[in-house]
């Protein structure tokens, strides 16, 4: 019903005299289909609401309990694909492809589901035969030598056809996973962050043999991307009854699986390439750990040899300059410089739980000058003199690869006039990286974002900042890598500010950042989601992380921690919110009597923090008698699969860490900067799921890959 078409219907002298009179009727006509047209709109979304692809959201629910639809963690996966789903999963209940996109489609991890009782070894029998089920075989003796070398490679893996004894234990992450009755389903929690062209590193200046697909030089394990089941053109059955294989997770690449496919993962546009050898005839997989040892063989002249196990090239003929590379490299999260999907804000949708992006990265409306590297200016340092020489007063640099920036030598300077914004960021899924240092001189009261950056230096504050915000980006902590993957300069901080008389605001968010080194006068340091990293320096030097100074003796800024991992000790003025974090050092702060910390770990013994709430170990130390208090101190501390950077589980809770601390956060996923991944709710919808869809009197497993 169109505006005003009641008042059309009513005759022309009635309508003359109403608008002799000023339109009342026509007035309340209008606000009568105002009315009808809601009960009209309403009444063609009932038709809507008989399909849960199209229903309102309120109705999913409803929808949910027609199909007996048990509810899961709406953090981690949505009602409605949950609810679209029941019924394709119940028509092929207990078959093993339908379990695996089962716990695919629940936890977001890559999954594969092995019924181990196939493994498990057994004495043969006529009547039924399975001599890949054989241990040991008649006038044989040494079975396992015979075997070929890629089964070899893949015992205790996901994908391991080798037979064991059978395990009577209860099946654990760990152990008892081969037995009559036990299911064990693999899962790959790391996701796999493709890079497209970007720079290779040369390890040193006289060698021009030797290169790291790792830009900072250090050892990196090449990713497999999850790739989807191949989808049958005629029939849909195809599709649903493919197990998941090993191209199929995005899990780390072996170097005979890499030997074995190369035509399929190397070349342009794959998963692995590097530029300049487009023929896999002169391709060599090897294994380079001893690569710059005393005659060391090198791969004949025009060839390369790479080792995917720790990201090395090594060419026969020297190339002519660095060349660009291809790879898939593993991380935990969306946090710190990465080629993925960022956003300047999120906003929660009104009358929904999704947020949306509300400021979208590539929207310039905004900006009075912008400048793209290498399409306006050819490096960064050009982009910023062409900044210094205009009147915008705010500016949008735009970094548009993924290659490496070498800044000058003596860093890349940041001079401004009074009030100006600078925004210096990646564009939207690339990763660019910058080695060298940026020195913020002058721009007084004005604004500093850095966003989507890989830092290989230290951001200095030099003059009066107004505002500084770091975004997504990575600050790596100890400016660098050695080639065994250890930190350059553990003591050098990645963010250093000078004493300032003006009340100044940091911000990071999303972020992982080497020690900071800010003064107390700072207004206020904000950390979100993010991780700071103190390397250890070695010879028993301690590990500052946030302070005012190196020694860890001045205090810095008041400060507002959430979800944090803080790999060093923190010395802060106040701390006016800590919550879901870990301290893995002791925290000091200087006014207790202000400011609060909450759902948090931190050592009681070393720390004097304000009032606590729900933290560990104290609230584990509260529960258990007095007895053992000594045990419970022991026991709930965080355990991480690493803590070195470069390394794939960086800073990853590890699987031994107690329950207290992996599911400690306000909202009961982990505490620390990977809390926004709610891994415990994932497992818990995977065994919800499991209890309803698995075959009756089997036993479920859940195994961590990575």
């Amino acid at each position: 019903m169109s505006e005003l078409e009641l008042a059309r219907l009513l005759p022309v002298l009635y309508r003359l005299r109403d608008a002799e009179r000023g339109g009342p009727l026509e007035a309340l006509l209008r606000l009568a289909e105002q009315q009808a047209r809601l009960v009209r709109a309403d009444i063609e979304g009932l038709w809507d609401d008989f399909f849960v692809e199209t229903s309102a959201e309120w109705v999913v629910p409803y929808i949910g309990d027609l199909v007996s639809n048990i509810p899961l963690h709406e953090g981690v996966v949505g009602r409605r694909a949950d609810v679209a789903r029941t019924i394709h999963y119940r028509r092929r209940k207990g078959v093993r492809p339908m379990l695996e996109q089962l716990a695919a489609a629940v936890t977001g991890w890559s999954a594969h589901a092995v019924a181990t009782f196939e493994l498990c070894g057994w004495t043969q029998n006529v009547n039924h035969h399975r001599p890949q089920a054989t241990l040991v075989r008649v006038g044989d003796p040494d079975p396992v030598s015979r075997r070929v070398v890629d089964e070899l490679d893949l015992i205790d893996s996901a994908f391991e056809v080798t037979p064991h004894t059978v395990d009577v234990r209860t099946m654990t992450r760990t152990e008892g996973r081969y037995g009559i009755r036990k299911v064990a389903f693999f899962l790959w929690r790391l996701e796999a962050f493709r890079l497209e062209d970007a720079t290779a590193r040369r390890v040193a200046a006289a060698d021009p043999l030797r290169y790291t697909f790792s830009p900072l030089g250090g050892p990196m394990r090449l990713f497999v991307p999850e790739v989807d089941l191949e989808e049958d053109p005629e029939t849909e059955e195809a599709e649903q009854n493919q197990v998941v294989g090993e191209p199929n997770v995005r899990g780390p690449l072996r170097r005979l699986a890499f030997h074995r496919r190369k035509d399929e993962l190397y070349g342009a546009g794959k998963t692995v390439f590097v530029g300049g050898i487009t023929n896999t005839a002169n391709l060599v997989c090897r294994d380079l750990s001893d690569w710059t040892a005393a005659g060391f063989p090198l791969p004949p002249a025009g060839k390369i040899a790479v080792d995917v196990r720790l990201g090395r090239i090594l060419y026969g003929t020297a190339p002519a300059s660095a060349p660009l590379v291809t790879y898939c490299y593993g991380f935990p999260a969306q946090i710190g410089g990465g080629p993925y999907a960022r956003y300047r804000r999120l906003e929660l949708e009104p009358g929904k739980r999704h947020f949306a992006a509300a400021d979208p990265l590539d929207d310039t409306s905004g900006f009075d000058l912008v400048v793209r590297v290498p399409a306006d200016a050819a490096t960064p340092a050009a982009a910023v003199a062409t900044w210094a020489g205009s009147a915008a007063e705010r500016t949008l640099i735009e970094l548009a690869d993924n290659r490496t920036y070498q800044l000058p030598g003596a860093g890349l300077t940041l001079n401004a006039a009074v009030g100006r914004e600078l925004v210096i960021q990646a564009q939207n899924g690339l990763r660019p990286v910058l080695v060298g240092d940026i020195k913020v001189n002058g721009l007084d009261e004005g604004a500093l974002t850095l966003d989507g950056l890989l830092v290989s230096g230290t951001l200095q504050l030099l003059g009066e900042l107004e505002r500084l915000d770091i975004r997504h980006c990575t600050f790596v902590p100890g400016i660098g890598l050695d080639a065994d993957g250890r930190a350059t300069s553990p003591s050098t901080p990645s963010l250093d500010g000078a004493a300032s008389n003006k009340p100044r605001t940091v911000t990071i968010s999303r972020s992982i950042i080497g020690p900071i080194r800010l003064p107390a006068d700072l207004q206020e340091l904000t950390i979100s989601d993010s991780i700071v990293d103190a390397p250890d320096p070695g010879g028993g030097a301690s590990r500052v992380a946030i302070a005012a100074n190196a020694a860890g003796t001045a205090a810095g800024p008041t400060a507002t921690l959430e979800r944090v991992t803080v790999l060093g000790a923190a010395r802060l003025r106040e701390l006016r919110l800590g919550s879901s974090s870990i301290f893995a050092g002791p925290l000091n702060c200087e006014r207790t009597q202000a400011g609060c910390v909450r759902y948090s770990w931190f050592d009681p013994a070393v720390s004097h923090t304000p009032r606590r709430f729900r933290c560990q170990p104290d609230l584990a130390r509260e529960s258990a008698p007095a007895s053992e208090e000594a045990a419970v101190l022991q026991r709930v501390r965080p355990f991480f699969t690493s803590t070195r950077y470069g390394e794939p589980a960086y800073a990853q809770l590890s699987i031994w860490c107690p329950s207290e601390i992996a599911a400690g956060a306000e909202d009961g996923s982990e505490m620390g900067a990977y809390s926004s991944l709610k891994q415990p709710q994932r497992e818990a919808n995977l065994r919800v799921r499991l209890e309803e869809y698995l075959p009756f009197g089997l036993e479920p497993g859940l195994v961590y890959v990575t």
